[in-house]
């Protein structure tokens, strides 16, 4: 992804500040942040804050790159898809905040979209209760760890009609896509990442298949097969 980073700085530079995520326009620093904080001593040492940023690095880039990933590569090879996305973007100024992107109906549909077949990781993701919980006939004391694979819910047919194709329509007559993390660092670049590409570039993507972008491998991250190459037309 890292060609489509270069573009979206040279699309619009003035975008990667924090104008309309956290208020005011301003440069973002984790290092700074972390060490002139109010945290003791022992939370600034060095093992600290690079763990800190390899965290940040895993959560907000990997994450980011593997569902867009996903995102561009349907939007690219669906010309409906495609014309509709562009058709919508066409309505706000160029000088766009992303407030004026997350009330985009179909932008938001299709970031949904990709984000339900691309959800972080493939791992089961366990969690605890300090209550007893009840599931038909199963008691399952407090304290029993309890997960669920979160792909595997997002593919769930009797919940997603034709799970594996990429559908954003579905989510048009929801009113939870995207309304539940809309303020996160993830979602803030992948509005204002696919509101500065799509318009301006069109791309012909070579030598993958929607099904390589399915898991292949779980390595805590999503492994797929996909190796695609993106050619500006």
């Amino acid at each position: 992804m890292s060609s489509i980073v270069k573009i979206l700085v040279l699309s619009c530079p003035s975008r990667l500040t924090a104008q309309g995520f956290f208020g005011a326009r301003r440069s973002i620093n984790l290092n700074r942040t972390l060490v002139h904080s109010d945290l003791p001593p022992s939370e600034k040492t060095f093992d600290r804050i690079r763990q800190e940023v390899s965290t940040v690095t895993g959560a907000a880039f990997e994450i980011t790159a593997s569902a867009l990933r996903v995102i561009m590569y349907h939007i690219y090879t669906n010309d409906k898809i495609f014309q509709r996305l562009n058709e919508e973007l066409a309505t706000v100024a160029m000088d766009y905040s992303l407030k004026q992107l997350e009330q985009l109906p179909y932008l938001t549909a299709v970031l949904t979209e990709g984000m339900r077949l691309s959800p972080a990781v493939a791992s089961r993701a366990a969690c605890t209760t300090n209550k007893d919980l009840f599931y038909k006939d199963w008691r399952i004391p407090a304290g029993t760890p309890v997960g669920m694979t979160t792909l595997l819910m997002n593919t769930d047919e009797s919940l997603y009609p034709d799970p594996t194709r990429f559908d954003p329509d579905r989510w048009l007559a929801s009113k939870t896509a995207g309304s539940e993390a809309r303020k996160s660092l993830v979602w803030a670049e992948m509005y204002l990442l696919i509101a500065a590409i799509v318009p301006k570039f069109r791309f012909n993507i070579e030598g993958a298949k929607a099904s390589d972008f399915e898991l292949e491998s779980d390595n805590f991250s999503i492994g797929t097969k996909a190796g695609c190459n993106l050619v500006v037309l």
